[in-house]
């Protein structure tokens, strides 16, 4: 019922309800209305009016590109942008704004300061783009938002010149000393408030005048010992009946190229980043290749489903984190914090649903782990004319 509507969310979502796993989950027996339209503070993009947009013919289809915000922070710069579809039907990225072979991500986006006379690639790590990978389809009125991160130009560097490919060079970009303040949404009971949150937006579907918003929230990082857990919170909103659920396989899972990734519902795409000495860490695994993240969570209107991962911990004195997370992009400076890990209050059930507020996707791998990679990010500079 809902999954061609899902398929414009996310390539990768799909309906529990008839079961794309043998999995089912329960549906309510009543059929409550959509509820109103979607809450004023969605996070969208922290600036809601773009530095730069283009109105382009994009693979058959027309498309609006909005370049929203370039931000400083510790020795990268964060781009974020966009693009709407004004067309009839969906559209997919894949692989046209990469520039590595077979990966489907955006990093062919680079970022040029003409003054300096250099060019400016985003940044890579093994298995992974600091960047958006995995861009699902645009739906007709939808609009995707992305990002990229880059070394940082000089401090005196106060604009560049962006260049997507097939899209275009938008000139004169403004380089900010720090990202705008993110809009957040509710937490759950138990956890702290978000430290930020994005939304991927999709319109239309079967349901006639139906607008759905796949949410992410970061909680925050937690250090103990020689570890630290990310928690991140997911959800479906706008106006969509209570009952719908849909699972989220593959939301976070590594990249293809990753050799390691052993399971497509493991939460391995997840990655933190340590902006000051340019090193990304990934998720630990137990004998046996099993990680510790969530595996396979899911997806349902108005609810939270908890998703946690396991890393190494950074030196002591590091303090903050970069997340990235694949199909949704980046979250800059992320705080760790010490003491007990954060636990969401006993469920409740949702006003005319059989679904809990609040769910928790547990863990592949359970025990001590046994490899938590930290790799170097790559962050290429070239000459530039």
């Amino acid at each position: 019922m809902l999954r061609r509507f899902l398929g414009v969310v996310l390539g990768t979502v799909c309906l529990l309800v008839s079961g794309c796993s043998g999995e089912t989950v329960a549906r309510s027996t009543s059929t409550p209305e959509p509820v109103g339209s979607p809450p004023s503070a969605l996070p969208t993009p922290a600036k809601a009016d773009p530095d730069a947009t283009k109105n382009v013919a994009w693979d058959e289809q027309r498309g609006r590109w909005s370049v929203f915000e370039l931000y400083r922070h510790g020795r990268y710069v964060t781009l974020e942008f966009g693009v709407t579809n004004l067309g009839d039907d969906e559209f997919g990225i894949g692989s046209t704004l990469s520039r590595r072979e077979a990966a489907e991500d955006v990093s062919g986006v680079t970022v040029r300061d003409p003054v300096g006379k250099k060019r400016y690639l985003p940044a890579t790590f093994a298995g992974g783009c600091y960047c958006t990978s995995r861009p699902y389809t645009v739906g007709s009125g939808q609009t995707m938002y992305l990002t990229a991160t880059y070394a940082a130009p000089p401090k005196g560097v106060e604009a560049v010149d962006v260049s997507v490919p097939q899209v275009g060079t938008f000139a004169d970009v403004p380089v900010t000393a720090e990202a705008s303040p993110r809009a957040t949404l509710e937490s759950p009971p138990g956890l702290p408030e978000p430290v930020a949150s994005k939304v991927i937006q999709a319109k239309g579907g079967e349901y006639s005048g139906t607008e759905v918003y796949v949410v992410a929230s970061v909680y925050g990082i937690y250090r103990r010992g020689s570890h630290v857990y990310v928690y991140l919170g997911v959800g479906l909103d706008g106006t969509l009946p209570y009952e719908e659920a849909a699972g989220s396989a593959g939301l976070f899972a590594a990249s293809n190229e990753a050799a390691d990734d052993p399971s497509e519902g493991e939460s391995t795409g997840i990655t933190l980043v340590d902006a000051t000495r340019g090193t990304a860490h990934q998720v630990a695994r137990v004998a046996g290749g099993k990680c510790l993240c969530s595996v396979d969570p899911t997806l349902y209107a108005y609810g939270t489903t908890i998703v946690a991962a396991t890393f190494a911990a950074p030196a002591t004195e590091v303090e903050a984190m970069d997340v990235v997370l694949p199909h949704i992009g980046v979250f800059p400076g992320v705080p760790i914090r010490k003491g007990a890990l954060p636990e969401p209050d006993a469920p409740s059930p949702l006003p005319g649903s059989s679904y809990d507020s609040v769910s928790v996707a547990e863990p592949d791998g359970k025990g001590a782990p046994v490899k938590a990679p930290v790799v170097r990010v790559q962050a290429k500079v070239q000459p530039a004319s």
